[in-house]
């Protein structure tokens, strides 16, 4: 799950920030921004043909993009 996968383990369990469920299907790839601040930014791109990025700052859905299938 999307809170195992952003989890840190460094010895012990530490809580999620944030879960994201938006994909309707497996997510095959994400991408973290180099962005600071207010320009932390992630995307995932999954098998339901789309590209969704997030703000990591809130964890707010900024965008989704189809991709054509």
């Amino acid at each position: 799950s999307w809170a195992d996968l952003l989890t840190i383990r460094a010895g012990r369990e530490l809580n999620s920030i944030y879960t994201f469920n938006e994909h309707q299907a497996a997510v095959s790839s994400l991408h973290v921004g180099f962005g600071l601040g207010r320009n932390a930014r992630l995307l995932t791109a999954g098998a339901d043909a789309c590209l969704l990025l997030y703000d990591l700052i809130d964890g707010t859905l900024m965008g989704k993009f189809m991709l054509p299938s």
